[in-house]
């Protein structure tokens, strides 16, 4: 029976839950039951990608475009990249691509946790607004 199948009707004495496929009643202690049974949306977690950004305007940046990596609290790679697109948004960049993104606890697994990406660790770690850019690598033109 899913949450969908539920209407909720508020009597005078108690809660109860009609559900329309087989019009049976559940009390307060059946629902709180049902509502655990239910999946917790996922918690955000510290998330690590490499963001090649690209300047609104090239001939004011100096460059064709830049990679760094990024490093913020996301659920999942789409909310990754909406807040990767936030930050660029702030120094006049775009987001051309993101390669590589997961989150930072399976990044570990395979990668080794250098000096800059501790301090950006560091500095993410106990924010939970944080978006984290670490070195800026710049490439004067695009490949053809």
């Amino acid at each position: 029976m899913s949450l969908l199948d539920l209407k909720a009707v508020l009597s005078r004495s108690s809660l109860e839950v009609v559900c329309e496929k087989t019009c049976s009643k559940l009390d307060l202690a059946g629902l709180v039951g049902l509502l655990q049974q239910t999946q917790m949306p996922p918690q955000p977690e510290l998330w690590i990608g490499v963001v090649e950004f690209k300047p609104l305007n090239q001939e004011a940046y100096g460059a064709a475009g830049a990679f760094a990596n990024v490093m913020t609290w996301a659920c999942n790679s789409t909310e990754f990249r909406r807040k990767a697109e936030t930050i660029a948004a702030t120094m006049d960049l775009y987001v051309a691509n993101i390669e590589d993104e997961e989150p930072f606890v399976e990044w570990t697994k395979e990668s080794t946790v250098s000096e800059a990406i501790e301090d950006m660790l560091l500095r993410a770690e106990l924010n939970p607004n944080a978006i984290v850019c670490g070195t800026f690598h710049r490439y004067p033109f695009n490949e053809a």
